[in-house]
Parts: C-alpha cells; structure tokens; sequence
C-alpha cells in the first residue's frame, strides 16, 4: 500500500501508515461488505465461521484472528480453528 522504501518499526505509537496498511490487508483477505453481513446475520460460532470461510475461501484462522482483533471474540474463543505453526530447531 505504502512504498517499498519506507521503513516500520513495531512500538507502541500510532502510525497512520500502519493503521492504513492493517486495514488494507483486513480488507484484502476478508472483504469488508462480507464481513458486515456476516457479523450482522449470524451468531457466531465455530459452524458459522466455518461456513463463511467457506463462503470467501480463506482459512479460518484468518477469520478468528480478524473477530478477537475487532473485539467480536474474547481472544480466548475458537482458538483451535487457527493453524499453529511451528519453528525447526
């Protein structure tokens, strides 16, 4: 979304670059009229998420991750819907 020049440093402060970049890639994988309707028509849960991912074809992970991050989902909730991965020692 930015330039391939600019430089970002994970900190607290607010970055309007990396608050427009976050948003971008929420908008990216998860389209944004979907993710209204979705929110809007159903009581989540582990079968609903399931069938929206479905819907949109990405990994439901993705999806939790985006409802905990958006405070839809305690971040405690659904968390054995993401793929954990693992690091070669």
């Amino acid at each position: 979304m930015h330039g391939k020049k600019d430089i970002f440093i994970e900190d607290n402060d607010n970055n309007v670059k990396e608050d427009e970049a976050n948003r971008f890639a929420s908008d990216t994988l998860i389209p944004n009229q979907q993710f209204k309707v979705f929110l809007s028509s159903t009581r989540l849960s582990k079968e609903a998420i399931g069938r929206f991912v479905a819907e949109i074809g990405i990994a439901p992970g993705i999806v939790v991750g985006r409802l905990q991050h958006d405070g839809h989902l305690l971040p405690s909730h659904c968390n054995d819907l993401k793929t954990r991965l693992g690091w070669k020692k």
